[in-house]
């Protein structure tokens, strides 16, 4: 394979980590990729650090020079992919640790996929990670089964407006998929979760059964995993009440915004349009629509606090 890849990394003081992440970068077994760089204000050895590598690998490494603005997660992936010129875009966190086979596996599976489908058809594929503490060692070794997910039962429309089911730091993309996808709309929750619908809705979703990334959980994720049992659900019943319903606002929100693509085809238009009009409905009636059209999360517990809030 020579199809080149740009690998983007949106960075925030994130010098404790950086260098173990890049590192895994230059030790990937697949070669054909490019780091993009953009910091987003840092106010730590961020950029210094960056530099010093940049300055090192300048043909592998080169930076945004558009860092005179805080964008904060979403918008800052958004100017990396507009920056990026690849046909293939993997996302990066400053945190991780990626597997030296991550790309070269994901990129035998997403060149199979454009084989069946052609290079135009949108294609997300994204795969399970390792879940590990600031030192990299093991708490679980399965981020789907940690967090009692099943990618593959949560591909679908219905299922993606209501939850996420895909991390994006194991994403890689085609740029048909990113065609669509710009401009990020400010109501979008992530950048990974709209490309998941993007990808859902108009293209083909990928769930690789493997995993590619040490997920490295610390007191400054933005997001992080949160280990499902019985304290987690404890915990998520007694959460104050307009916190849930304002989460689920926002999904409708995001909602709202993919009813404005105008390739949406009609079956899913109608299923979009639906998903948003359910919470104009009264208590009983939005119920009804949640079973009725499959709105469901992952998991009995999930759906009995959503049946609860909604």
């Amino acid at each position: 394979m020579t199809d080149s890849v740009d690998v983007l990394l949106s960075t925030y003081n994130g010098e404790k980590f950086l260098s173990a992440q890049i590192d895994s970068l230059l030790n990937q077994t697949y070669k054909n990729w490019r780091l993009i760089i953009r910091d987003d204000l840092s106010n730590d050895g961020t950029m210094l650090l960056v530099n010093e590598y940049k300055t090192k690998y300048p043909d592998k490494i080169s930076i945004l020079d558009n860092q005179s603005v805080k964008k904060g997660i979403v918008g800052s992936f958004e100017c990396l992919i507009e920056g990026s010129s690849a046909h293939y875009v993997a996302f990066c966190d400053q945190d991780d640790v990626w597997l030296p086979n991550k790309l070269q596996l994901q990129m035998e599976r997403i060149i199979k996929l454009e084989g069946l489908y052609g290079r135009s058809m949108p294609i997300l594929v994204h795969t399970d990670l390792i879940v590990v503490n600031d030192e990299l060692d093991l708490i679980g070794a399965s981020f789907w089964r940690y967090q009692h997910l099943a990618p593959k039962k949560m591909n679908n429309l219905q299922r993606q407006l209501v939850q996420n089911c895909v991390t994006g730091c194991t994403v890689l993309v085609n740029r048909s998929l990113l065609a669509l996808a710009l401009p990020i709309p400010k109501g979008v929750i992530m950048h990974d979760w709209w490309l998941a619908l993007i990808a859902v809705s108009e293209g083909k979703v990928c769930e690789m059964n493997i995993t590619t990334v040490k997920y490295r959980q610390h007191d400054n994720n933005d997001t992080g995993a949160k280990r499902w049992g019985l304290s987690f659900i404890f915990k998520s019943i007694r959460r104050d009440r307009n916190s849930q319903k304002l989460s689920l606002m926002k999904t409708r929100i995001q909602a709202e915004e993919l009813l404005k693509l105008n390739s949406l085809s009609d079956k899913n238009r109608k299923i979009v349009e639906r998903y948003i009009l359910m919470y104009n409905s009264n208590w009983v009636a939005r119920r009804i629509e949640m079973f009725r059209m499959g709105f469901f999360k992952y998991g009995l517990l999930r759906n009995i606090a959503m049946f609860l809030r909604i």
